[in-house]
C-alpha cells in the first residue's frame, strides 16, 4: 500500500506539470445587474442562467435573470422566519432554513403548542411544492443553545431521493450531517460525523462546508472558514470518519463565498480576492504560486456588511473546457460570465517525447504489481531510458 500511495503522488506530480492558461469574458449570453441593497438579500446562487436570492423583507426567495427580477416566481417562507441561509443540491432542489432563530441555535423539538418546530424546507425542483421538516433533536445535541449559522454551503445528491447538507455551528468544530430522503430529514442518518486531520479551527457563523466530485471520480468536502485557510475533506470508509487538509489559494481574501469544482482534468478553486469584502475573484489550482486567471475588483467599498462574496460554478454540458460563472456580491450586483480553458501550453508528453520508454508496470487499488493490467483502476507506470518514471491513472 505504501508503495501505491507513492505511485499516486507520482501521478499528481505529472498532473501538475500541466501548465493551465483560461480566459473569462462577457458576451451575448452573459450579463450583469445591479442587486437590492445588502440588508434583504445576504444569501443567493446561480442555476440554469438564474440567480436565486432570499429576500428576507418578503419572505421569497426571489429568482432574477438577464431581464432583472421575474415578477412570475417566488417560492414561499413562512412569515414568521427571519434567517437568509438558502442553497441548492446537485439536482437543482432549493433547500432553506425557516426557524425564526437564525442568530442564535437551530431550533429544535416541540413548540408550546407539542408540534415539531419546522426547520428547512425543501423546494423540488425550485417549485412551491415545499415540504418542511423538524430537526432530530437527539441528532443535535451536541450543538448547543448559542450554535449560530448563517449560511448554508451546497448540499449533496438529490434530497428528493437522497443528500445531505452538511454544516458547523459557531465557536465548534463539529461537522453535522443533515441527511434526506425523499425530501424529508432522515433522522436516522442525521448527526455528528466523526473528523480527524488539520484543526478546522474556531469556527464562525459563515462557515460553509461544500461537497465536489473531484477530477479524478474521488468524493470531497470543501470547509471554508470565513478567514482562515480553506479545509479539504475526504470520507475515510475504513475508520468512518471525515479526513481533512489545509490547502492554500493565491491571493485568497477572507470573504466567503469559495466554490470547487473540475474542469479538463484539473481542481479548480472559484474564491474570492483581496481587497478584503469587495468583489474581486480569482480561479485557481490548491497550492498553486499563481491563479490561472484574475478579475479585479469594480467596487472602490464595500457593498455589504455580511463579507460575502457568492460565487459558484456550473460546467457546460458536453464541454470539457466551459462552464458558467455566477457571481452573486450582495448590495452591488449579480454577473454572469462564460469561463474557458484554453489549450494547454506545456504537457508532460512534450517534455518526454525524446525519452525511450523500457518497461511498463500495473498495480491495481491494494498495490498490487502485474505485468498485464487488473480489470478496474489501473496505476500505470511506466520507466524511460533515463530511470524517469511515469504514473498514470487508467480505468480498464
Amino acid at each position: 500500500m505504501k508503495k501505491l500511495l507513492l505511485l499516486l503522488a507520482a501521478a499528481a506530480t505529472c498532473a501538475s506539470a500541466y501548465a493551465v492558461d483560461a480566459e473569462l469574458e462577457y458576451n451575448t449570453q452573459a450579463w450583469k445587474q445591479t442587486a437590492p441593497a445588502w440588508a434583504n438579500y445576504r444569501q443567493g446562487f446561480g442555476m440554469d442562467g438564474a440567480f436565486y436570492v432570499r429576500d428576507m423583507d418578503q419572505k421569497i426567495i426571489a429568482r432574477w435573470d438577464e431581464n432583472g427580477v421575474d415578477e412570475n416566481f417566488a417560492l414561499e417562507l413562512p412569515e414568521e422566519c427571519t434567517g437568509h441561509a438558502v442553497t441548492r443540491d446537485e439536482a437543482g432542489n432549493i433547500i432553506a432554513r425557516i426557524d425564526n432563530g437564525w442568530s442564535g441555535g437551530w431550533k429544535v423539538g416541540s413548540d408550546e403548542t407539542g408540534e415539531p418546530i419546522m426547520a428547512l424546507r425543501v423546494f423540488p425542483g425550485a417549485t412551491n411544492d415545499f415540504i418542511d421538516s423538524p430537526l432530530p433533536e437527539e441528532a443535535f445535541n451536541d450543538w448547543g443553545e448559542n450554535g449560530r449559522l448563517d449560511y448554508f454551503g451546497f448540499a449533496e445528491g438529490d434530497v428528493m431521493s437522497e443528500g445531505a447538507l452538511y454544516i458547523i455551528n459557531n465557536g465548534s468544530t463539529k461537522i453535522f450531517k443533515i441527511a434526506f430522503v425523499d425530501g424529508e430529514v432522515d433522522p436516522d442518518n442525521s448527526g455528528v460525523i466523526s473528523y480527524s486531520g488539520v484543526n478546522l479551527g474556531t469556527a464562525n457563523q459563515s462557515c460553509v462546508i461544500n461537497p465536489y466530485t473531484a477530477a479524478d471520480g474521488s468524493r470531497h468536502y470543501l470547509f471554508v472558514n470565513r478567514s482562515a485557510a480553506p479545509v479539504d475533506i475526504v470520507f475515510d470508509e475504513e475508520n468512518n470518519e471525515f479526513v481533512g487538509k489545509a490547502i492554500s489559494l493565491p491571493n485568497k481574501g477572507a470573504c466567503n463565498g469559495i466554490y470547487p469544482f473540475s474542469l479538463g482534468g484539473y481542481d479548480l478553486f472559484l474564491y474570492p480576492t483581496t481587497p478584503n469584502y469587495l468583489d474581486g475573484f480569482a480561479i485557481a489550482e490548491a497550492g498553486a504560486a499563481e491563479p490561472i486567471l484574475t478579475v479585479a475588483p469594480t467596487v472602490a467599498a464595500n457593498p455589504n456588511g455580511g463579507q460575502v462574496n457568492w460565487l459558484c460554478a456550473e460546467p457546460v454540458a458536453g464541454s470539457n473546457t466551459k462552464a458558467t460563472i455566477y457571481q452573486y456580491c450582495p448590495g452591488a450586483y449579480t454577473a454572469v460570465y462564460d469561463f474557458k480553458l484554453k489549450t494547454t501550453i506545456t504537457a508532460v508528453k512534450d517534455v518526454n517525447a525524446a525519452k525511450q520508454l523500457t518497461g511498463v508496470k500495473y498495480y491495481n487499488v491494494a498495490g498490487v504489481e502485474s505485468a498485464t493490467p487488473f480489470d478496474g483502476v489501473n496505476i500505470v507506470v511506466n520507466t524511460y531510458n533515463d530511470g524517469s518514471r511515469e504514473a498514470t491513472k487508467v480505468l480498464r
